[in-house]
């Protein structure tokens, strides 16, 4: 059972992942005080602290009924007690406190510290309790107060002000006449150029000095404000040049997220060849905020300076050189040439020359050339959302601030750690300070803002402006606003740039400079979801190469790593004109041309390694999947299937990759036309759903895939009826799937039926088969250099030794699977090896390794599907290895209760029905016990199972033992023991019945199990007969 106690704050405690409020009476207080404690407390300091008014006998006496109290509560198993003491078992965020404290995790320490001990948990006559509890209050609240300075002392030498501020200002409510948390947060305002902020907490200060203890603050408070007040004067007397460029953001200081960015365009003017580099990207990306640190870090290194050139109100013609003129000082005269008059001026200057907002200018490209190629010492550098296409122009495409996605690769949700706001983030929360007070920022989701983050892809402009309407919607408002509209991306502020004022005119102005061929080319390339392969880009958008050409000179796709995506809201626009155009079906017809054979291809021809999908590559295919299934394309749906289902699997997306099989066989079912025969022999063996994936019917997909002489159908579904058809037809089944892999060349398909055959081998005690099959799937996914397989075939080897007992081979393979997980970065994939581990662990006898990997595998599979079945199973184990029967009994008939008809005719289904009837056994329930049994006996029959065989002897020697035939139960024990599929674990039952110490001998499972005794299970079956009999003649 999951117990935590939650102290600070209002005091709560979880069972199970509910949380319940813990009330202000003695027992909870009983219950506060030892989980506070951590450690067995005598009995006598508990009395003195809860009833030091009552007489000894009394005291005893409500104390021995508090605890009883607790005992009976649904969390009762965490509290202990014996004759001279009382103790919990539970976690506690006081405990998890002061471990972050004493490991100097100050950041972990802040963010646990939810409010005062007990907070609001006052009882009457305990004095005793009232003086310890305000005693270890002001103790717990001084440490909260140490790691809140170190935190602050931290995030100033890492230049995160924003959160020094919120840190800072969390002093402040806590005790408002803090000097030194009101000069910290002073500075770091003062960092980010918000002045007017630390002088309202000077003032705010000063106020409760004034009210509380009428006094004023300190001498270095008064001084530092003004000190700040002064330095503000002489940054606006003396802001260089550069400071022009970035006019929304106003300093130097609000540079987010672009070091590296900045660190390239300096490397690149330190090369002599580099002459004119231009910062390309769409509106509002960030080019002039870029541009400006760029030329930060440059001016000490030019002799002459730098020019600057705003150019959105210069007027077009050959303006551009005049205002270069102007700028550098140059006197131009009247001439046809001014360009190559500039070019000579200019020609001995080591200057830089910075051209801000060029795109209006591209008819005077020519002059920035006659500027690079004239004046040899100096450097240009332009912003645009147009390339230049000039020869000697070096282009760097400015892309969006990193998101929490973008950034890691994944989604990770801030709020279960100390939260490292994004680069994005990090502008979002700047500019929602100029909006709101820094309480206010501090109390924002850290989940939210991400997902705004995340929702406008990083655009700084889109974040600026989406922070000014905080104060407005709030945070949780505004994020529904972006999804509704574009209203929170505009501003009516009278000193930002017109262009700077609405997103999505800006984005407009960029739709209507291009042609309609090149508006449909966006518009189609929008329809997909995500970034896109080169060729698929190509031919979805409908103009081919040279389109891609010029949709990438005008910045409206880019180029990440070896794929081209559109920025998210010029997507998002592009999409309303795709629906508004009718142009969506055209995108996706080119999709599905270009999916449909590109998702059947799984193997690099070239180097016969197995291929990835990308993540956005299988969104397509999906989506194109599902246009191609409302049209009733099923030939396309036929060569779609095995590589789609594939790709989700190898995704780890086993909801969707059923839900797509179930939705088209469904379609299939009342559908005629040509490919539907095939669609339908080819999807059937793919779906997981026990009753549509019957025998006869996947018979009946294979006979039709023979008569069209389709090898890919036929290999499905014979590799299914290997695992499903009758025992006696298996091998034959799992021999023709082998062959027709083999025709049609499928090298996948062959490594997974080798390994499922392998692995249901080993679940039904064929050991020595399962070991040489498995063997041959490692070879066939080695030679694909499929980590992923190769880790799946490691998981089962390792689950293959824990039946055999071989606990260190299982363990090496545990290790080596998670290896190779990590390796191909599909870290969520080793959840599986948690299960296996859980069970070795078991096995051992560690009962703390086991619970613990229990708990691993349910927090990482449920990232990616419900693990509820498979964890149930795990603690139904656990608790039949530790005890109590009782639990393991419960477990095991919710299992089966909850999973059905899917159970039935399974490993996991047969041995919970047979660990029921052990447990059952255990407690003394003899009916259960004998039915239990009974619904066993087909089962194992059904299934040919060696290893269920010894199963069910095991548990009627369970029974015998539970009905006092002790002689009978030492028979059946004995031959269980002897059987040879009777795995490690249930070996050392068969002992325990036995009365044998020590380890059980191996040597029983070395062999071919290949042999099903079915006069052993008769013998069972008249066992459990004379049972029933004997129990209805006692009756």
């Amino acid at each position: 059972m999951d117990v935590a106690v939650r102290m600070l704050g209002p005091p709560a405690i979880r069972v199970d992942g509910s949380w319940t409020s813990l009330r202000p009476t003695k027992p909870n207080a009983l219950l506060a005080f030892l989980a506070y404690r951590c450690e067995r407390v005598r009995r006598g300091e508990l009395e003195a602290l809860l009833w030091s008014e009552a007489d000894a006998v009394h005291a005893q006496a409500d104390l021995r009924q508090a605890l009883a109290n607790l005992v009976r509560r649904p969390y009762g198993v965490c509290v202990q007690r014996d004759r001279v003491s009382a103790w919990v078992n539970a976690a506690s965020d006081v405990s998890a406190f002061r471990r972050a404290v004493s490991e100097q995790r100050v950041a972990d320490a802040v963010a646990l510290y939810a409010g005062p001990l007990l907070h609001g948990f006052e009882i009457d006559d305990a004095d005793e309790f009232a003086s310890w509890l305000a005693s270890e209050r002001a103790a717990l609240a001084e440490e909260w107060r140490r790691a809140c300075r170190a935190v602050v002392r931290n995030e100033v030498r890492a230049g995160r002000f924003e959160e020094a501020v919120v840190v800072a200002d969390a002093l402040r409510t806590f005790d408002p006449l803090d000097e030194w948390a009101t000069r910290e947060a002073m500075r770091a305002l003062a960092a980010v150029g918000d002045l007017r902020g630390a002088a309202r907490r000077y003032e705010a200060l000063s106020g409760h000095l004034r009210d509380e203890i009428g006094s004023t603050p300190e001498a270095a408070t008064t001084a530092l404000l003004q000190r700040l007040r002064d330095q503000a004067a002489l940054d606006r007397a003396a802001l260089p040049p550069w400071a022009l460029l970035a006019p929304s953001v106003g300093t130097r200081h609000a540079v987010i997220g672009r070091e590296r960015a900045i660190a390239e365009v300096v490397t690149l003017f330190e090369r002599d060849h580099v002459r004119l580099v231009t910062l390309l990207g769409p509106g509002g990306i960030g080019k002039s905020t870029l541009a400006g640190a760029v030329v930060e870090a440059l001016a000490p290194t030019l002799e002459d300076g730098v020019i600057v050139v705003s150019c959105e109100g210069v007027a077009v013609g050959d303006a551009i050189a005049v205002a270069v003129a102007n700028a550098a000082g140059v006197r131009l005269q009247p001439g046809p040439r001014p360009g190559a008059q500039l070019a000579s001026a200019l020609g001995g200057r080591h200057a830089l020359l910075v051209l801000d907002g060029f795109e209006a200018h591209l008819a005077e490209v020519g002059t920035v050339g006659g500027l690079v190629a004239g004046a040899e010492q100096l450097r240009v550098l332009v912003t645009s959302r147009v390339r230049l296409r000039l020869s000697t122009e070096t282009v760097v495409e400015v892309a969006p601030l990193a998101t929490r996605t973008t950034a890691n690769g994944r989604v990770v949700a801030p709020a279960a750690r100390a939260w490292s706001p994004s680069p994005a983030a990090q502008l979002f929360l700047r500019v929602a300070l100029r909006r709101v007070s820094a309480e206010a920022v501090r109390a924002f989701d850290p989940d939210t803002v991400e997902r705004i983050a995340d929702a406008v892809d990083g655009h700084p402009l889109a974040l600026e402006l989406a922070a000014s309407w905080v104060d407005v919607h709030g945070l949780a408002g505004l994020e529904v606003q972006l999804r509704r509209s574009w209203d929170a991306l505009s501003s009516d502020e009278i000193d930002r740039p017109v262009r700077r004022r609405d997103v999505r005119a800006g984005i407009a102005e960029a739709w209507e400079q291009l042609d309609d061929v090149d508006r449909a080319a966006w518009a189609r390339l929008a329809v997909m979801p995500g970034s896109l392969q080169r060729e698929v880009a190509a031919a979805v958008g409908g103009s081919g190469w040279g389109g891609l050409r010029r949709l990438g000179d005008r910045a409206v796709v880019r180029q990440r790593a070896e794929r081209l995506e559109l920025h998210a809201l010029l997507g998002r626009y592009g999409r309303e004109r795709a629906v508004a155009e009718g142009l969506e079906d055209l995108a996706w017809a080119a999709a599905l041309r270009e999916w449909r054979e590109r998702i059947a291809r799984d193997v690099d021809p070239r180097s016969g390694r197995r291929l990835r999908v990308h993540p956005h590559d299988l969104e397509q295919a999906l989506a194109a999947w599902r246009w191609a299934s409302l049209r009733q394309e099923w030939q396309a749906l036929a060569e779609m299937a095995v590589g789609l289902t594939r790709a989700l699997g190898q995704a780890m997306r086993w909801h969707d990759r059923q839900r797509l099989v179930t939705e088209a066989l469904a379609l299939l079912a009342a559908a005629t036309g040509p490919g539907r025969d095939a669609a339908w022999a080819r999807l059937l063996p793919l779906s997981t759903d026990v009753e549509v994936d019957s025998v006869a019917r996947l018979a009946d997909a294979a006979a039709s895939a023979t008569s069209h002489g389709d090898d890919v159908a036929l290999a499905l579904n014979h590799a299914v009826l290997a695992l499903r058809a009758p025992p006696a037809e298996r091998a034959r089944h799992a021999e023709a799937a082998r062959e027709a892999y083999l025709r049609t060349g499928d090298r996948v398909g062959l490594a997974s039926l080798l390994h499922e055959w392998g692995w249901w081998s080993a679940q039904i005690g064929r050991f020595d088969v399962a070991t040489t099959v498995l063997r041959e799937a490692f070879g066939a996914y080695e030679a694909l250099a499929d980590e992923g397989g190769l880790a799946d075939v490691h998981d089962s080897l390792a689950r293959l030794a824990v039946l055999r007992g071989e606990l260190g081979a299982a363990r090496e393979h545990v290790q080596a699977a998670r290896g190779l997980c990590a390796a191909s970065g599909t870290v969520l994939r080793d959840a599986d090896t948690f299960a296996t581990e859980a069970w070795a662990a078991w096995v051992a006898g560690d009962r703390t390794r086991a619970a613990a990997c229990i708990e691993a595998f349910t927090e990482r599979a449920g990232r990616i599907d419900d693990p509820l079945m498979l964890t149930f199973a795990l603690w139904v184990g656990y608790h039949h290895r530790f005890g109590p029967p009782e639990e393991a009994l419960a477990r095991a008939t919710r299992l089966l209760r909850w999973g059905g008809e899917a159970l039935r005719f399974t490993a996991l289904g047969t041995r919970t029905v047979l660990v029921a009837a052990v447990s059952s056994a255990r407690v003394g329930e003899i009916d259960g016990a004998l039915g239990y049994l009974a619904d066993g006996l087909p089962l194992v029959r059904a299934m040919a199972a060696p290893r269920f065989v010894a199963h069910v002897v095991l548990a009627a020697a369970a029974v015998a033992a539970a009905l006092d035939r002790q002689d009978e139960a030492r028979r059946w024990a004995s031959s269980a023991r002897q059987h040879p599929a009777l795995e490690f674990e249930f070996r050392l039952e068969a002992a325990a019945l036995l009365g044998e110490t020590g380890p059980p001998s191996r040597l029983g499972v070395v062999g071919d199990q290949a042999l099903l005794d079915e006069a052993l299970l008769d013998e069972v079956e008249g066992a459990l007969a004379a049972w029933r009999e004997a129990r209805v003649s006692r009756s």
